[in-house]
């Protein structure tokens, strides 16, 4: 497996634009620096060989700090599943479950009904890799 492609923080709050344009709603980023040591936080998981667990927990690390650490004006929670999911489908790592369940699993993030662990471990065993 090969990594391609690292989210960056331009591309997040990019991202963030497009939703907040869409939806007709303001746009700001508050803390462009705090987002960059998020993805690096998020992006540690990838060191030494890459493999489909280590860019699920990559993916679920990261958007798990955006649900957590609103650095957003608006659309915090989608931009979060966005870019998460993004990141998976550009690594051949598909849901099993239907898009609204990685809904309910943010949305159970936002609510402090799910800790980060069991968070990353629902992603690994929620997906697969696809060639």
């Amino acid at each position: 497996m090969e990594l391609v492609f690292i989210p960056t923080a331009k591309i997040i709050c990019k991202v963030n634009q497009l939703i907040c344009r869409r939806e007709e709603k303001l746009y700001r980023c508050y803390h462009p620096q705090k987002l960059e040591k998020m993805i690096a936080f998020a992006m540690q998981s990838l060191r030494g060989p890459i493999s489909k667990k280590k860019i699920c927990h990559a993916a679920g690390k990261l958007c798990f700090s955006l649900v957590k650490n609103p650095l957003f004006f608006s659309f915090n929670l989608r931009t979060s599943a966005v870019v998460s999911l993004s990141f998976l489908h550009i690594h051949q790592i598909h849901l099993e479950q239907k898009c609204s369940e990685y809904v309910k699993m943010i949305l159970k993030i936002s609510q402090c009904q799910i800790n980060r662990e069991n968070f990353l471990e629902w992603i690994e065993k929620s997906t697969i890799f696809v060639q």
